[in-house]
């Protein structure tokens, strides 16, 4: 972790924290005091990891739970060309072949979830109580 290039947390399910070097992930568990590398199926080779986040959504009581996810989502870059993937969690950490993708020319910079409900004050407070985020952050 202590080289990685990256560095991203992981929000809600696990206790880790996502690192990348040399083009590998690699998670640190503050449970169990260990670090692992993380195998990433389905990025192409001659890309690089330019990215790593933690992106999910979660209602807690206060609506439609069938709309919440959790994803990790990692950039790569080739040439002037970003691919964004996400990915489901297991265990904190990824699995699975992306279950979307999408691309862009220049450099990623951020990935938010933008909410598509409508938000009022209890559920801006969300956060407070361990639920959200219901809106970009």
């Amino acid at each position: 972790m202590a080289q990685g290039d990256i560095i991203a947390g992981n929000g809600l399910t696990g206790t880790f924290i996502y690192s990348v070097h040399n083009n590998k992930l690699y998670a640190y568990n503050f449970d169990a005091e260990t670090e692992i590398e993380i195998p990433v199926t389905g990025l192409p080779t001659g890309e690089t990891i330019s990215y790593v986040f933690n992106l999910y959504w979660n209602m807690g009581p206060f609506g439609d739970t069938s709309l919440n996810f959790d994803h990790i989502v990692i950039g790569t870059q080739k040439e002037n060309t970003y691919t964004v993937y996400l990915y489901n969690i297991r265990g904190g950490q990824p699995y699975g072949t992306p279950i979307d993708q999408f691309s862009g020319e220049g450099k990623l910079k951020s990935v938010r979830y933008v909410c598509q409900l409508v938000v009022d004050i209890t559920a801006m407070m969300g956060p407070l109580y361990g639920y959200g985020p219901c809106f970009p952050y």
